[in-house]
């Protein structure tokens, strides 16, 4: 797992609807963007492209700060997130409002991620439009020069083997909004079957103390329909496949 840049998880200030991944982050190990006004987690995206391993799970996000009083604030979101057997991701998510951070349970933002035909497709519970957008083909992430990387070892979180590994990353003073200098850690336990985090602590000077952790973790082939839009959506392509652009050039 490779955090291209750790202060892209903690520094982005959330939309109230998170359509596309959290920038500089590797799919495997990015696990929720908090800011200022609220938090959202995972994107379908984030998930671990594994084929043959489906699985839905509850994922809890909670970040801690401080108040301007000097008490803590906590704020969290449930997700529930469903992978099938050809590596499709589906995730929903209570949205955000700004500028409160208030979870809205009853406005969910839904996202399907097919890694095979490099598309997101979207909606909400709210409206009758989803968004289908195709992707470029994946990169591999650049290592960070600044990074220090260290193994945990291996635990049992919520009855399932993770193993750990420790990620801290300096900030210079100046980026993502960092005044000054400051250094990002992230822990992640990580399950060596599913290949997706069990559970992640993020600690950054700025935003405060972000958890994330899956349970009721349940090993099955998830029905096809949830990667569809639900009947009667229409479905707007938002750009064009990749192929179909280049052939236009």
């Amino acid at each position: 797992m490779n955090f291209r840049s750790l202060a892209a998880v903690t520094a982005l200030v959330v939309s109230p609807v998170c359509v596309l991944a959290v920038p500089g982050i590797a799919s495997a190990a990015a696990v929720v963007s908090s800011g200022n006004n609220g938090l959202s987690a995972w994107t379908a995206k984030d998930i671990a492209q594994v084929t043959g391993r489906p699985f839905s799970a509850t994922r809890v996000t909670t970040q801690i700060t401080t108040g301007a009083d000097g008490s803590p604030v906590t704020r969290e979101i449930s997700s529930k997130i469903v992978r099938d057997s050809s590596g499709r991701v589906r995730v929903e998510t209570p949205v955000v409002h700004q500028p409160d951070g208030a979870v809205d349970p009853s406005h969910v933002a839904v996202q399907v991620y097919d890694p095979v035909g490099h598309t997101l497709l979207t909606w909400t519970t709210s409206g009758r439009v989803a968004t289908l957008i195709h992707l470029p083909s994946q990169t591999a992430p650049s290592a960070a020069s600044s990074q220090e990387v260290e193994s945990l070892g291996s635990q049992a979180v919520n009855n399932m083997q993770s193993e750990g590994q420790r990620v801290m990353q300096v900030v210079p003073a100046g980026t993502n909004g960092y005044k000054e200098s400051a250094t990002v850690v992230a822990e992640t336990w990580t399950s060596p079957e599913l290949k997706v985090p069990l559970r992640q602590t993020i600690r950054d000077p700025r935003h405060g103390t972000v958890t994330t952790e899956l349970s009721g973790i349940l090993q099955h082939e998830p029905d096809p329909s949830l990667f569809a839009a639900p009947a009667g959506y229409a479905v707007h392509d938002l750009t064009p496949p990749v192929s179909a652009q280049g052939a236009a050039q």
